[in-house]
């Protein structure tokens, strides 16, 4: 029996995806009422975000794998309350990960803004083995959500789990609590400003649950893995694409300077080098749209 921790969007592909391999899975959250449709209300009422670590142990233990999917993510949120976002992001899944194999869903936010001064050693997307800490990424990220993220990351490996980073993600099943940015901006027009500097990777959840499922499933050996879409693209360039997809008006105008982004890496794009390599993003946005 798999347990999935939390009920959002990245959940509910996964448990989709586990329901077509015939696998065996209960979703454990708090079960507040869904704003749009799910794949699969949530089977285990727990306040896992509440919840003592004997509490922690005793649901863990009924799993023989927990997919961990929660997370606290709101930029601005996070920066008001460090210890709601360490608890939800690293803590709970540190102590789940010492009483079950675990597979940690991470982002490309633990990692810095590139620093100037020291120029990475190589060139292109950022592949598993950089360390998001180092003096090439201004020693690690800026925000309370990336810092966070990467102490769940730590905590999980220290326990011989499996860490899946995804960046931007979307797909058929919208989170109940949060839009993705790709269903943001493709259900609204009008003249936009957006940063012409940010360069990420996004991911297709219906792509992308293959990979990070798999990790398990095939017995892949313990560590940080990347399970994104090929290429990648600025804010502006993304929304450009979708505009196109979608037939929406409106004006997509490059913001140069970084301005307001201190909280967020200038360049996170990744590269899947250890696992499969999924289509590209262009081709996964179109896809996605075309089930509108």
């Amino acid at each position: 029996m798999i347990g999935i921790f939390g009920s959002g969007q990245v959940a509910q592909h996964i448990a989709e995806y586990l329901d077509l391999l015939g696998i065996k899975y209960q979703i454990v959250g708090r079960g507040v009422k869904e704003t749009v449709p799910v794949h699969r209300k949530v089977d285990i009422k727990f306040p896992v975000d509440t919840a003592k670590p004997q509490e922690l142990k005793v649901i863990a233990k009924q799993f023989e794998v927990v997919i961990y999917t929660s997370a606290y993510r709101d930029l601005l949120a996070c920066e008001a309350s460090y210890a709601v976002a360490d608890r939800i992001n690293h803590l709970i899944p540190r102590v789940l990960s010492t009483h079950v194999p675990m597979l940690y869903i991470s982002t490309d936010y633990v990692f810095g803004k590139l620093n100037p001064e020291w120029p990475r050693p190589i060139a292109g997307k950022i592949g598993e083995g950089e360390d998001p800490e180092s003096r090439y990424f201004s020693s690690g990220s800026k925000s309370v959500y990336g810092k966070t993220k990467r102490s769940g990351e730590l905590g999980v490996l220290a326990h011989d789990g499996w860490v899946a980073r995804i960046a931007s993600p979307f797909g058929k099943w919208r989170s109940p609590l949060r839009e993705s940015f790709v269903d943001i901006m493709g259900s609204k027009g009008g003249d936009v400003i957006l940063p012409s500097q940010q360069i990420i990777t996004p991911t297709y959840l219906p792509e992308s649950v293959r990979l990070m499922v798999g990790l398990f499933v095939d017995r892949k050996d313990s560590g940080i893995y990347h399970a994104v879409n090929e290429g990648s693209v600025s804010y502006a360039d993304l929304v450009r694409q979708i505009r196109r997809e979608r037939g929406i008006a409106g004006k997509v105008t490059n913001r140069e300077d970084n301005r307001d982004d201190e909280l967020r890496p200038n360049y996170s794009a990744l590269q899947n080098n250890k696992l499969d390599k999924l289509s590209h993003w262009a081709e996964a946005v179109r896809t996605h749209f075309e089930g509108y």
